[in-house]
């Protein structure tokens, strides 16, 4: 195998070498093109092989190169003399001669090395280069996030090199280039096209990235620009295979280094292949000479003005052109153009026009600021809606002018006016000056013409030859426009929903429904309840089933005030019929909503904006209603609306997610789209993208995409697309323009687009068939329709946007702005869109909002898959962890205390003394007085938890709790009974020492029932209940020590079935047995592991003495009401379920069965073994016959009345 290694210098080269075609001018593109230097190496290199001499290859161009009269005859060709006698050195230049017969003009020379793959000392040089660069080092300046400049995006790079070289797209392959100092790395894209040792395009692509660095990163003159002309040494790894790689993915790293005199920068440049991280390829020194660009412009100018025809093969590249300057543009074909004159709006008369001009001037400075366009872009007929000032931005548009000019504006003449000349008069009248004065002059330009103005002076891309035409066919086929398939599209989307999971775990949806939201709804009642007192309706004030007095309203804003009643009936406050209000026996909710929004914020600072907004907006509902404010004005109209509107849009989570996805699915099927050069962009439209939010995710994504795309932004609003155009006109690929989507679209607009966006925006219009109608009509044949939509009613969305009339007007058969999924599917597939799907997952949130994807043609097919349910990550290790040093601390220094023998008790208890703790709840209560009824037990101690707000006794309260839960006692039990209320987390249990030393003396059996029923608590929460324990055995130890040898304690700790819940999952089986438990058992929340942490305290603390303690654990499963009384714990599920159905009339249908055991029953059998004599450690309490749902549903149904229709599922 042979290796190429060619050493090249460069004389009397005004462009480029070619083999760095950054700089390279377009007269030089016949005669230096890279092409051309490939097509000589690849000749010279088979003649090596086959033995043959020097090779002399003429040159069949006829341009002008020095002499505008001369051209290159016959005798132009490159020399090839041998250096040594193998003939592996060769010698090369490149000259050319007039045809008046003036000396040779020397263009280029250089020296091919011929070297075997297996030449040892050619290995050894390349491995230094190796060990000098690395690929890691590489990859670490191309994702550094201390970068001094970052260029991404293949379609901005080549916008932003177009002023040094206007590349044509085949020499496109630069995706990222980051500047660090004195270094740059680059991604570049390219295939080697396997013909010859060189192939320009690809070579060219790797150089660009020195190139890019010298003229667009390096800190010098803007008037300056820096011209490749030399390399040193170009060196390909002795084992690649370039040309018949598959590789198309390089890694480039540029050291450079600047002359003393500023003059000249050298680089060196190392390739690797980006998969492998192999060193390829290494260019070292090559060289840029800084020339001033109006020079090169002057030298071009003169080189060119009279040349004709220019004479070249056929070739299907197209050089880069070279760019002096945008002042300076590279003679091309004069474009006609025809001076139109202006026409005077009104007449002028002969006063002195500079004060005019001035106040012309200043006015246009002001309307770009706004609008985002240049000064001369404004013409001086133009309409204000034109250029994005509308009615709200007109305001801003007004505060500005009098800032400006530091005049007042008179208000009713502001209000008529629409354009140019009668804002120029208004200013002019303000001022004091006379309209008569004001001349306003409109040119005949069209808008195209002057956005070539403002864009500055552009190159053709190619110079004109005498080339036959390209092939006809590959121009049909351009002409078609970039193509999407169907199945690329699904494939992308059902990527992309396959993600909608894992993006609400990673945005911090999961668990909306049950914490954020019900806060939420709670403060738009709050604010609907104030702004009802606010308009004479005080509903506090009203008794129950008091009829209500109908609130004012604008007509208006009769939809909406008939949804604010709809509100306060779900919430069980009013009851609606036949237009009467009623008020109900739910009791109005006291908290002001100023206090719910703090909470709000103290708690969910990621949903502030939607929080803030809902109660700003709120706040204003009585203005609203009865019309003397207006929803718009007060969003879009102030400051602080703006403010919280855009953040709503762009900082809610669950946006987020769907932003994140829409562009998820732009670039996987950009990934999958093959894009030939000249082919068209890939065009997208925003519709209705108002404050920008979706449009500043999707535009950064855009710009790193490696196909070519267009973008256009559009909504109703003109001050919306004027504040666009402001913020991201600097993007080369972008338009902007105003679009209603209830408008057929325009002309240019019909079947142009392959996707069309819509965040939000789409259920405000009157009728979603035909706006999803119109929107249609702008999709291409294989277009995509990808909307981001809510899909559930949400009380804070509504109190926001119902504000505005336009939430209210639907006009086809929805009840509310806001559709379903399925929904939306029959409205898209009733006017021929084709395969219909949107982002689903297993989450619950995921139904708050979709990502709905229609294609415009085509049929449905089988809904694309959600990602299978993952297994739930229950963080096995971290919370053995965390129990575990629980239970150490918890059990640390436990021992039976050492007495005095005089201390010892001698005479045995003759009845037994049962403590209790939390004896006031429902099963301490049963305990309790399960007990005092038992003829063994002579006395039962109730310890419960300080009331600092009760009037009663601890006796006292204790006994009102029996009477609550329908428990009667006879004299003789109640008599067995003692109370006392504490802290007992303090040490003695937080009784007096008198008291404890009693306890220490009576106490035989101990149950500890005491727990707060909170399953949302973190572990930690419970570290009082772990203090609670220790105190009971330390008070247990101490009664054992005082009992002596031959007594034995008994301890019952009430656990729970949360410590075993998890047992059936990974043993595979619903029978649990009795016995202690892993953490992998355990339900995954704070209640559980607790329970946990304290079974296990008792194995490392009571379980070591079994000959002094009887103790054990009672795990219960779902304890129900008394068997007499029917009483049941208000705090349980159950208790919960049954208020809520009144509430909310519904009922959920399960498929289960129900295990309740009656809490008087699970009093005694816990009784029952406390005072057995030889207990098991472990026992649960459950009722092992079952009752089926369905049963218990119907009769729930007749109890409470629930409509048969309101059967609904567990999910909803």
């Amino acid at each position: 195998m042979a290796c190429l290694r060619p050493i090249l210098h460069a004389a009397s080269l005004p462009g480029d070498l070619g083999l760095d075609v950054h700089v390279s001018p377009h007269f030089l593109e016949l005669c230096f093109r890279p092409s051309h230097l490939s097509y000589q190496f690849t000749a010279f290199s088979k003649a090596m092989s086959e033995g043959k001499g020097p090779v002399g290859l003429a040159l069949e161009h006829h341009l002008s190169v020095d002499r505008p009269s001369e051209t290159i005859g016959e005798d132009g060709f490159p020399e090839f003399p041998a250096l040594n006698a193998n003939r592996t050195v060769w010698s090369w230049k490149w000259t050319s001669t007039g045809l008046s017969g003036a000396a040779p003009t020397l263009h280029v020379t250089g020296e091919l090395h011929f070297r075997s793959s297996n030449d040892l000392q050619y290995q050894a040089e390349f491995s230094r280069y190796d060990r000098l660069v690395t690929n890691s080092r590489c990859v670490q300046v191309l994702y550094s996030k201390d970068a001094d400049e970052v260029l991404q995006g293949q379609r901005s790079i080549y916008r932003i090199f177009a002023p040094i070289v206007d590349y044509s797209p085949l020499y496109f392959g630069v995706q990222r280039v980051v500047g660090q100092d004195s270094v740059s790395a680059g991604l570049v894209v390219k295939k080697h096209g396997g013909e010859g040792w060189l192939d320009a395009f690809y070579a060219d692509a790797l150089c660009q990235i020195a190139g890019l660095w010298v003229n667009c990163m390096m800190d010098d003159d803007e008037k300056d620009m820096w011209i490749a002309n030399g390399v040193e040494h170009w060196l390909r790894a002795p084992t690649a295979n370039i040309k018949a790689s598959s590789k198309e993915k390089w890694h480039v790293f540029c050291q450079h280094s600047r002359s003393a005199d500023g003059n000249s920068v050298l680089s060196d440049i190392f390739i690797f292949d980006a998969t492998s991280g192999a060193l390829t390829e290494v260019i070292m020194g090559v060289k840029y000479a800084k020339v001033a660009r109006t020079s090169m412009g002057k030298l071009f100018s003169r080189l060119t003005a009279q040349s004709g025809t220019v004479k070249a093969p056929v070739s299907q590249s197209v050089a880069p052109v070279l760019m002096a300057s945008a002042e300076t543009p590279v003679p091309s074909q004069p474009t006609p153009q025809t001076a139109a004159a202006p026409v005077t709006q009104k007449a002028a008369k002969p006063a002195p026009e500079t004060p005019s001009i001035n106040v012309v001037g200043k006015l246009k400075a002001v309307l770009a600021d706004i609008s985002g366009l240049e000064p001369e872009e404004i013409k001086d007929d133009v309409e204000l809606g034109d250029i994005g000032i509308d009615s709200l931005m007109g305001i801003e548009m007004a505060r500005e002018i009098e800032k400006e000019f530091e005049c007042t504006l008179p208000q009713d003449e502001l209000m008529h006016v629409t354009n140019f000349p009668s804002l120029l008069s208004c200013v002019q009248g303000a001022l004091g000056a006379s309209t008569d004065d004001v001349v306003v002059h409109s040119s005949s330009a069209s808008e195209d013409e002057a956005e070539d103005v403002a864009g500055g002076a552009t190159t053709p891309a190619s110079v004109s030859t005498n080339a036959t035409s390209v092939d006809l066919d590959f121009n049909e086929a351009l002409s078609k426009g970039l193509e999407l398939p169907q199945s690329a599209i699904l494939k992308a989307f059902g990527e992309t929903k396959l993600t909608t999971d894992r993006l609400m775990e990673e945005y911090g949806n999961r668990g909306y429904l049950s914490t954020i939201a019900p806060l939420q709804d709670q403060l738009c009642v709050a604010l609907i309840i104030e702004g009802f007192k606010e308009l004479g309706c005080d509903l506090a004030a009203t008794k129950p089933r008091e009829k209500l007095p109908s609130i004012p309203y604008a007509d208006d804003q009769k939809r909406f005030a008939q949804y604010l009643y709809t509100v306060l009936e779900t919430a069980h406050i009013v009851e609606l019929d036949s237009g009467n209000m009623t008020r109900t026996h739910i009791a109005v909710p006291k908290r002001q909503s100023a206090d719910i929004l703090k909470e709000l914020l103290s708690s969910f600072p990621e949903h502030a904006c939607c929080n803030e907004l809902a109660h700003y907006t709120g706040s204003h509902l009585a203005g609203i209603l009865t019309g003397h404010e207006d929803g718009i004005k007060l969003i879009f109209g102030t400051d602080r609306g703006r403010e919280l509107v855009a953040g709503v849009y762009a900082d809610n989570p669950m946006n987020k997610i769907y932003y994140a996805q829409m562009g998820d699915f732009i670039r996987r099927l950009a990934a999958s789209t093959s894009q030939r050069p000249s082919q068209g962009p890939l065009k997208i439209l925003e519709m209705g993208a108002g404050t920008g939010a979706t449009t500043k995710v999707i535009l950064p994504l855009l710009a790193e995409l490696e196909i070519e795309v267009e973008f256009t932004f559009t909504d109703l609003a003109a001050s919306f697309v004027a504040a666009a155009r402001k913020q991201f006109k600097h993007l080369p690929f972008i338009k902007f323009r105003t679009h209603d989507i209830e408008k057929v679209p325009a002309d240019d607009l019909l079947h142009s687009q392959h996707i069309v966006l819509a965040s939000n925006a789409v259920h405000a219009t009157r009728s979603l068939p035909i706006a999803a109608t119109n929107i249609r009509k702008m999709l291409r044949p294989d277009g995509v329709l990808l909307m981001v939509e809510m899909t559930e009613p949400m009380y804070w969305c509504d109190i926001i946007f119902g504000v505005f009339e336009g939430w209210w007007l639907f006009e086809d058969d929805r009840q509310h702005a806001l559709s379903s999924a399925e929904d939306w599917e029959k409205v898209l597939h009733g006017v021929s869109y084709g395969h219909v799907d949107w982002s689903d997952g297993h989450i619950v949130e995921t139904k708050c909002q979709r990502l709905i994807m229609a294609t415009a043609g085509g049929k449905q097919h089988p809904r694309l898959p959600i990602a299978p349910k993952q297994q739930e990550d229950f963080r096995h290790e971290e919370r053995e962890a965390a129990t575990s040093k629980l239970i150490a601390k918890t059990a640390l220094d436990f021992t039976i205390p050492t007495i005095p023998e005089t201390d010892i008790i001698k005479t045995p208890s003759t009845g037994h003394c049962i403590l209790i703790t939390g004896a006031t709840g429902s099963l301490g209560s049963h305990m309790a007085a399960h007990y005092a009824s038992l003829p063994t037990v002579t006395s039962v101690i109730c310890l419960n938890r300080r009331s600092h707000n009760s009037p009663y006794t601890p006796l006292e309260r204790q006994l009102n709790a029996f009477t609550q839960k329908s428990i009667t006692l006879p004299a003789s039990s109640l008599s067995k009974i003692t109370a006392y209320e504490t802290d007992s987390t303090k040490p003695l249990l937080g009784l007096p020492e008198e008291t404890y030393a009693t306890l220490s003396t009576t106490v035989t059996h101990i149950v500890h029932n005491a727990w707060p029923m909170n399953g949302k608590l973190p572990l930690q929460a419970f570290t009082p209940q772990f203090k609670v324990l220790r105190h009971l055995f330390d008070l247990a130890a101490l009664v054992a020590a005082k009992r002596g040898p031959g007594f034995k304690f008994s301890f019952q700790f009430i656990s729970s079935i949360a410590t075993v819940g998890h047992y059936p999952f990974h043993a595979r089986t619903p029978h649990i047995p009795e016995e202690t438990m892993g953490i992998k058992s355990v339900l995954p929340n704070g209640y559980g592991d607790a329970k946990f942490v304290c079974e296990r305290v008792l194995d490392e603390t009571l379980h070591r003495y079994p000959d002094r303690f009887r103790a054990m654990v009672v795990r219960l499963g779902q304890v129900a009401g008394s068997s007499g009384s029917g009483y049941w714990n208000e705090n349980e599920h159950f208790a919960f379920l049954v208020k809520s159905a009144q509430t909310l009339k519904a009922l959920p249908r399960l498929e289960s069965v129900v295990s309740w055991t009656c809490v008087d029953d699970v009093a005694g059998a816990s009784a029952d073994l406390l005072l057995d004599k030889f207990p098991e450690k472990i026992y649960h309490i459950d009722n092992p016959v079952r009752q089926d749902w369905a049963g218990m549903l119907k009769l729930l149904v007749g109890e409470l009345g629930t409509p048969e229709n309101k059967i609904v599922s567990f999910e909803e």
